[in-house]
């Protein structure tokens, strides 16, 4: 396993070197990319018509695909026109004109056979019965066929002709069907996307600033997830097409999820920097990390997304294709093009750093949640059933991703009326006539029904005669009549029988049902039952009849929606406990980790239950599997830290509230930016499916994050051998007070630091260019400059090594900004008196003190340590602490900023002067601690020696124990002879790079 890593980390040092090296023609390659992805993007085919993804075999489908071969039919539109102040003859006009429209196959209207039937009897009475169908409370209705698809480019530029036509004659009107609302549901989309996109830009640039710690990084990650973006909807063209859904939605998710692996990228390099790595050196090491890592969130995101392709509803993987397809891309331009950024801008970005503004830790909330663990892990338990229970009484709804008709409220009325429509085609032949005559009779009776139009449906009953012929209203035109054929040759004559033998039947169902109630599903399957009663023997002989339209395609919603779902879930669940599993190597964690997050999606199902709320189908089906691949990666990231804690040695319940708190901020990062790119389409979208999707992913993230926090440590904390850890700790009880000990303590130094925070800004004890540091021990906060002069690890061991009395007097000499004299005050409770030359640095030290209160445990004085004899009396201090200059003046390269060069060459202060200041304030037995570069350790013996002190311990401090020390820390005691001299070694740092767990252990000593 060991070499495996070592074989990897070649192979990723290689690749990250690579990219480093070609990062100019890597930017050139990205930058046409775009243009072509621009290109991509006016070119990719969009289909707005949703019902067209439902799967084959559906009747829904079969119908269509039936209409399109044989009636030449693809897509239609209804327009209700304004009947006051037009005319038959003006409507016509128009008609005649709209038939000659490329792609119109037939225009239906009042007076579309109003010539044959006048001629038959009782034509009269079947005219009126065709107006009543086609004038609604005088308004007329016009239904128009088309032979390209609703979403089609061809049947925008048909719609626009009509429009016009009917524009010429001054008409109000209405218009409804496929091809109206498919492109008005395009419309709207398209001319939404950059709005929405603007909004989740700036709230997404909005959380980077406040979360990070450079002004340029958060131009960075977006520019990294644009190109990403970008790429990904102009590779859409290579995809026969993509529906409007994919095309809007598929863009803010893909920002919204893999926003992390663009941060993490840039947090490992910061780290890698920050072990004194080389700037390449640094990046190449960030990549390889960052690819091992997002390799693994990805694929758990991925996981989710993988799931649509098992929908019948096809939609879900063009969907899921897309999403994958972005995902993928999102991870290759964060490890390729983003290492290019950083490297190009490094300079900018190393001027334009600053402190973050947010950093949430919820310590109290970890608390709480370890402290009441069993009683949490019984309500997580027992909520499980009810919220699992809930989500399936979930209301659902099927068509409400379409537009609401706008316009004269008669005239949307009438649209909508003839709107939900079902195409019905049947047998028809020489011998059917009757039948299909009766069978006219048989569904307008059916209730629901308000119109039933097509050839039969329009022929007066006594015109049909005997022979199959017409009967004339008078019988001088009989003859005429008969010369014209049969009723089934006119017909086909007409374009109302096909070849094959099929005619159509258009049956409009009342505007008192509602389209998605039971009412309407009962009218559909008697019309489905009587054209199987009437039809019975064409069906045996192989001629079914064919049913589709927007009633079938709600009542194959209904019924493909739940399978579809289950199917779904149970893919997720599988394919991202698979990758846990073989992530974590252990079932428990897996197991718990996607039950947390199922929970978080039944939760919000149940929500919407409780509350009332219809969900639409698209959105139901989706959500679970894009927020539990979404979400879970809050509850790996702290899994995984828990685990490292746990290796560490700490005991479950430490290892839960810190792993908690930890992650907090990255979970909360992670999350604001998911709520707040969907919250921006849900408020912005009008598309139904897209703002329900979004709003269920904002709130889905919400309700896991919750759980993550709050949940999750409890379950972890319950999963450890406890029961080994408590037998140790001497039972749990005790091992529970243990860990409320030190979390308590934890959260008083908080609260300290927080006041002593509030008492800087309230007296005003920070000047510009200063900033506040958290000490992350005993509550305390220390005021240093922004750039410049600023403490180092080595002030921080020296004051942790310090062993003073409580009560002791501690001279702190050339204290800086009052580091060293803090940290004694505060852990030795001893006196402490700081001397400091600079002014600058003796203000800062003074107003430290006051923001901590420890005014009355440390003073500092602004004076000269080499006039130590003449500013405090002889042998006032127990001990003395001195972290002096390390090199003589003229050697090494010296600051341009002043405090610094002081602090770090012996411009002001010399060893021998140190030395002198030491003696002279120390009490005999006195201790005197110096830190000292490793370099000047035989000089530093020497003085010790002639000023008559005792080297009694020496401590050498060092990054490596492979590497030679770099300084050490002695600690003189003044007027002891012949004393032993004790040496250890400290190592600072551990193998990533990090402060050591000794040096740790020393801070919080």
């Amino acid at each position: 396993m060991h070499m495996k890593k070592i074989e990897y980390r070649k192979v990723m040092d290689k690749v990250g070197g690579g990219i480093i090296k070609f990062r100019v023609p890597i930017i050139i390659l990205t930058a046409v990319l775009l243009v072509l992805s621009v290109f991509g993007i006016m070119k990719t085919t969009i289909n707005s018509d949703i019902m067209s993804y439902l799967p084959e075999g559906t009747d829904t489908y079969d119908g269509s695909q039936f209409l399109h071969s044989n009636f030449n039919i693809q897509s239609n539109s209804v327009y209700a026109v304004k009947g006051e102040d037009m005319t038959d003859n003006e409507i016509k006009i128009a008609v005649d004109n709209i038939k000659e429209i490329d792609h119109v196959t037939n225009v239906l209207w009042k007076k579309s056979m109003g010539q044959e039937i006048n001629f038959l009897k009782g034509g009269s009475d079947a005219t009126k019965e065709i107006e009543k169908l086609f004038v609604k409370d005088g308004n007329y209705i016009l239904m128009i066929t088309m032979d390209v698809g609703a979403s089609t480019d061809e049947a925008g530029e048909a719609l626009s002709q009509i429009n016009k036509e009917l524009d010429s004659i001054e008409a109000e009107y209405v218009s409804g069907g496929t091809a109206p609302t498919s492109r008005k549901v395009y419309d709207d989309a398209i001319s939404e996307l950059p709005i929405y996109m603007i909004v989740a830009v700036v709230l997404v640039l909005l959380v980077l600033f406040l979360v990070s710690a450079n002004y340029l990084e958060p131009l960075v990650f977006m520019l990294t997830m644009g190109v990403s973006i970008a790429i990904n909807m102009g590779t859409n063209f290579f995809f026969p097409e993509v529906s409007i859904i994919t095309f809007c939605a598929a863009s803010i998710l893909q920002l919204a999820l893999a926003m992390d692996y663009s941060i993490f990228l840039t947090q490992i390099y910061s780290e890698e920097r920050a072990k004194g790595l080389p700037m390449k050196g640094a990046m190449v090491s960030a990549i390889g990390t960052t690819l091992n890592t997002v390799f693994a969130s990805a694929l758990t995101t991925m996981g989710g997304f993988a799931a649509f392709f098992v929908m019948s509803f096809t939609l879900g993987a063009d969907l899921g294709g897309v999403l994958l397809k972005g995902i993928g891309l999102a991870m290759l331009t964060v490890v390729i093009l983003q290492p290019c950024l950083l490297i190009l801008l490094s300079k900018p970005m190393a001027k334009l750093n600053h402190k973050k503004v947010l950093n949430f830790k919820f310590k109290a909330v970890a608390k709480f949640s370890v402290r009441h663990r069993i009683v949490i892990v019984v309500l997580f338990s027992m909520i499980l059933i009810p919220a699992f229970i809930g989500q399936y009484f979930l209301p659902l709804s099927y068509l409400n991703f379409l537009p609401k008709t706008e316009g004269d409220p008669a005239l949307v009325t009438a649209v909508q009326d003839m709107s939900n429509q079902l195409f019905l085609v049947t047998p028809a032949s020489e011998t059917s006539i009757e039948k299909n005559v009766a069978f006219v009779d048989t569904l307008r009776a059916i209730p629901g029904v308000s119109g039933v139009s097509g050839y039969y449906a329009f022929l007066p009953a006594e015109a049909i005669g005997d022979d199959g012929y017409f009967i004339a209203k008078y019988d001088s035109l009989q003859e005429t009549v008969r010369e014209k054929g049969t009723i089934y040759e006119m017909g086909k004559e007409k374009g109302y029988i096909t070849e094959d033998g099929y005619t159509l039947y258009m049956i409009a169902m009342t505007k008192d049902y509602n389209i998605e109630s039971q009412e309407a599903e009962d009218m559909l399957q008697a019309v489905r039952s009587a054209a199987r009663a009437a039809f019975a023997e064409e069906w045996e002989a192989g001629k079914p009849c064919y049913i589709t339209g927007v009633l079938q395609a709600v009542s194959e919603f209904r019924e493909i929606t739940p399978r579809d779902f289950r199917w779904i879930t149970i893919i997720s669940v599988l394919v991202i406990f698979a990758v846990l599993l073989i992530s974590f190597r252990n079932f428990i964690y897996p197991f718990l980790l996607v039950l947390l997050i199922e929970l978080g999606t039944w939760i919000n199902f149940s929500l919407s239950t409780i509350f009332g709320q219809s969900l639409n189908f698209l959105a139901y089906i989706v959500v679970g599997a894009i927020q539990l691949g979404a979400t879970v990666d809050y509850a790996i990231l702290v899994t995984n830290k828990y685990r490292a804690i746990r290796k560490e040695g700490k005991d479950p319940l430490m290892a839960a509230y810190e792993s908690g708190t930890s992650c907090t901020m990255s979970i909360l990062t992670s999350a604001s930016i998911l709520v707040l790119a969907c919250a921006s389409v849900t408020i912005i979208s009008s598309n139904a499916v897209i703002k329900e999707v979004t709003m269920m992913c904002m709130r889905g993230a919400v309700i896991s994050t919750v759980l993550v926090l709050f949940v999750l440590p409890s379950l972890l904390a319950c999963t450890s051998r406890l029961r080994t850890r408590a037998l140790a700790a001497g039972g749990m009880h005790n091992l529970t007070k243990g860990f409320l000990r030190m979390v308590n303590g934890e959260l008083h130094e908080s609260s300290l630091v927080a006041k002593a925070r509030l008492r800087i800004k309230k007296r005003s004890l920070l000047n510009p260019g200063e900033r506040v540091e958290d000490l992350d021990t005993r509550g305390l906060v220390i005021i240093q400059p922004k750039k410049g002069y600023r403490f180092n690890s080595d002030s921080v061991i020296l004051a942790n090594l310090v062993d003073a009395k409580e009560g002791e007097k501690v001279y702190d000499l050339g204290c800086g900004s009052g580091i060293i004299g803090l940290l004694v005050a505060a852990k030795r409770k001893a006196k402490v008196v700081g001397v400091e030359i600079q002014p600058t640095l003796a203000s800062m030290a003074k107003r430290s003190v006051l923001a901590n209160r420890y005014d009355e445990r440390m003073q500092v004085i602004e004076g000269d340590v080499r006039e130590t004899a003449s500013l405090f009396p002889q042998g006032d201090a127990d001990v003395v602490v001195i972290n002096p200059p390390y090199f003589k003046e003229g050697s090494g390269e010296v600051s341009h900023d002043e405090m610094k060069a002081i602090a770090r060459h012996e411009i002001t202060l010399t060893l021998e002067e140190e030395l002198a200041a030491a003696d002279h304030l120390l009490k005999v037995g006195g201790e005197a601690y110096f830190v000292f570069p490793a370099s000047r350790e035989k000089e530093f013996n020497e003085q010790a020696a002639a000023k008559g002190f005792a080297l009694v311990e020496k401590t050498y401090l060092t990054a490596s124990e492979q590497k030679p020390a770099e300084s050490f820390i002695a600690k003189l005691r003044k007027g002891v002879q012949g004393a032993e001299t004790v040496e250890r070694t400290l190592v600072t740092k551990d193998e990533a790079g990090r402060m050591s767990e000794a040096v740790l252990s020393l801070y919080r000593s």
